[in-house]
């Protein structure tokens, strides 16, 4: 059997390679099929974040364009292009990329998914392949915890295409419950589905990845979009439990970043430090996912959009009481094994939904 993937995997974004990796992996690992990443590039996967510059210089105020492009080269130019080197050889070391001369027809099933491969803010609007469309008729096409963003922000003629779309395909898994409560409103059959990465559990990283256990001590902060709070509340920790801090940045920043954090790190870097970290501070999703596969204390401070899924996932689990509001804050130690058996419940559907749908 030969299965293709079609998902984001073009970009230098932690969650999104290592999501790519995970589904995968797992397919690979429990199909016993030949697995590829089909190389599909859209607006949102495609390389122009190779030369983030090019961006500044659609600014039409010209000091402000020169500002930029300055401040971008002094805090993290050079930093952003070992980062990019890091990604590129990541994507060569584990996802196996199969260029198009490889055609969807040849593929017994193709996989959409996950991410936001449904956002047509971030595809330049809807991509038929992510639904199906035109599909070969010997391939099933299933999606796998495709998401379309905050359901709620699309236009009604949005919300009408995305209908149309998705009866294209022969199974529906989505992320996000939101989305899984308009298509089952109307009448459009799906199950929600966990984020590949979960379907990988600690030991499946730290052996894939050879992770090493060390005796640093230290808080992590991920911070994928920037926010004083997060570091603020880094600094409470720190002083309470007596760690040192360190940032992963996913942001461009535009002032002068902490000393501690880091904005070259690879996606190997980026697991090792969070299966080392003694306490984990983060706004983002796959932040969150790899604090709970790797059995970590957290906060979660939510961002600024895009909130539902995390909100979500800590609610299936009952630690809701993570995410820090109202400057109140829980941070005393998580008996995991009071979240295991409800985390395992949702993962062992999501495995099941994949079973079913590839027809193994």
């Amino acid at each position: 059997m030969k299965i293709g993937i079609l998902t984001f995997h073009n970009v230098p974004n932690y969650g999104a390679v290592l999501q790519a990796f995970a589904l995968k992996s797992f397919v690979e690992k429990n199909f016993d099929a030949k697995t590829f990443i089909v190389d599909y590039k859209c607006v949102g996967n495609d390389d122009s974040f190779k030369n983030i510059k090019q961006s500044f210089y659609k600014i039409n105020n010209v000091l402000k364009r020169i500002y930029k492009i300055a401040q971008f080269d002094f805090y993290i130019g050079r930093k952003y292009d070992y980062k990019i080197i890091k990604f590129e050889d990541f994507k060569k070391s584990y996802l196996s990329v199969s260029e198009l001369k490889d055609t969807l027809k040849d593929f017994d099933v193709i996989l959409c998914g996950s991410d936001q491969i449904w956002n047509p803010r971030i595809t330049n609007g809807f991509q038929d392949v992510y639904f199906g469309v035109k599909k070969p008729k010997t391939t099933k096409y299933i999606s796998y915890a495709a998401s379309c963003g905050d359901i709620s922000e699309f236009s009604v003629q949005e919300k009408e295409n995305l209908l149309r779309l998705v009866k294209n395909l022969d199974a529906i898994g989505v992320r996000e419950k939101s989305l899984s409560d308009y298509l089952t409103l109307n009448g459009v059959s799906n199950e929600i589905n966990v984020d590949p990465t979960m379907l990988l559990n600690k030991n499946d990283y730290k052996m894939l990845f050879n992770l090493q256990e060390n005796n640093e001590q230290y808080v992590l902060v991920y911070a994928l979009q920037y926010n004083s709070d997060l570091f603020k509340l880094a600094e409470i920790i720190s002083k309470k439990r007596k760690l040192k801090i360190k940032a992963i940045s996913g942001y461009i920043p535009t002032k002068k970043p902490k000393k501690y954090e880091m904005f070259d790190a690879s996606p190997k870097d980026f697991l090792n430090y969070f299966f080392n970290a003694k306490y984990i501070i983060t706004n983002s999703f796959h932040g969150l996912a790899f604090s709970i596969i790797f059995r970590k204390d957290f906060n979660i401070i939510l961002p600024n959009s895009r909130s539902a899924r995390l909100k979500d996932l800590l609610k299936e689990i009952s630690l809701e009481d993570r995410i820090v509001e109202d400057e109140k804050i829980i941070d005393g130690a998580i008996n995991y094994d009071k979240v295991e058996p409800a985390l395992n419940i949702i993962i062992n559907k999501s495995k099941d939904y994949l079973k079913k749908g590839i027809g193994r």
